[in-house]
């Protein structure tokens, strides 16, 4: 009797260790809405670590920031334009380890089962997004997970830019004011 429950025992562990080695690191699967084809895919990069921008005036211009470069893959570099505290255009451009860009007509990100996304397909999706949801803070495209998280982390940068622009402004001006309230004041003796 307790041999048959050591045993018992010993297959129960078994089977959990194997459900979470297993189980636990499967692929996710789904359908491609656009084009009816199924997908699996697993997710092996981590989304960038980020401070949430609070919101305040973005200064109106175009501002690029680049992400991270990550070895062996490249990083990317998003140019955005902001119109009234709105992002109003994304351009992305993505470069291979050794600072040469991608061509996203040709370049295809390939997904598991044999399958691939072209490059063009993500960027236009992701432009899109951006713009539309006015943030950097966009949802991830299954099977370019890593793509998508260097151009969160661009398009991050790129926003802080447009903030440090107007906090530049606001500190010169602060400054400029500092100068005058100086030059107007009674002079020190000394």
């Amino acid at each position: 009797m307790k041999i048959k429950l050591k045993r018992n025992f010993i297959i129960l562990l078994t089977g959990c260790l194997l459900f979470m080695i297993y189980g636990c690191s499967a692929g996710q699967e789904g359908v491609d809405e656009d084009e009816g084809q199924r997908w699996v895919g697993i997710e092996e990069a981590s989304p960038p670590v980020m401070e949430p921008i609070e919101a305040q005036e973005y200064q109106d211009g175009v501002y690029t920031g680049v992400s991270k470069k990550v070895e062996g893959k490249g990083y990317s570099e998003v140019t955005i334009e902001i119109v009234d505290n709105n992002i109003t255009k994304a351009s992305i451009v993505e470069y291979y380890g050794d600072n040469k860009a991608k061509d996203p007509d040709t370049y295809k990100i390939p997904v598991q089962a044999g399958e691939e996304i072209l490059l063009r397909k993500v960027f236009a999706t992701l432009e899109s997004n951006i713009v539309e949801e006015d943030t950097y803070d966009v949802d991830i495209i299954t099977g370019a997970t890593e793509s998508c998280y260097k151009v969160i982390q661009a398009t991050y940068s790129a926003l802080q830019e447009a903030q440090k622009k107007e906090n530049e402004k606001d500190i010169i001006e602060e400054n400029e004011k500092n100068i005058e309230d100086i030059l107007e004041s009674e002079p020190c003796d000394t």
